[in-house]
């Protein structure tokens, strides 16, 4: 098996399983992810908010907030699942078509450089 075989194989096998991430806090009383905090969320863990955060908080939205599409934050946790495993194929989508995009710039660099 060729090893860009081995590894979209890998790839994909975590992304099926990112749901774990929704059901194990659930089941263990987690909580929310570490480091993936809101500004409210920050507040009641440690009473207060830092300036910086509080003023640019509201700079950056994400496209998909809680991995979940629009209007689907109190969805059950099998639809909640799918949108988790859409999140994660995108992301790799998008992390795979930015690290060809660099390698073949480098390339073309290195083979119009190199003459």
């Amino acid at each position: 098996m060729k090893t860009y075989t081995k590894l979209f194989l890998a790839l994909l096998l975590l992304a099926i399983l990112t749901p774990i991430g929704l059901w194990l806090p659930e089941r263990l009383n987690g909580g929310a992810a570490w480091g993936e905090w809101s500004v409210d969320e920050i507040k009641a863990l440690a009473g207060y908010v830092p300036r910086g955060m509080e003023k640019l908080a509201s700079l950056w939205n994400s496209p998909m907030p809680d991995y979940a599409m629009k209007g689907q934050n109190e969805a059950s946790l099998p639809g909640l699942s799918v949108s988790y495993i859409i999140s994660a194929l995108l992301g790799i989508i998008v992390i795979f078509a930015i690290i060809f995009i660099i390698g073949k710039l480098l390339i073309r660099r290195d083979d119009t450089g190199s003459a």
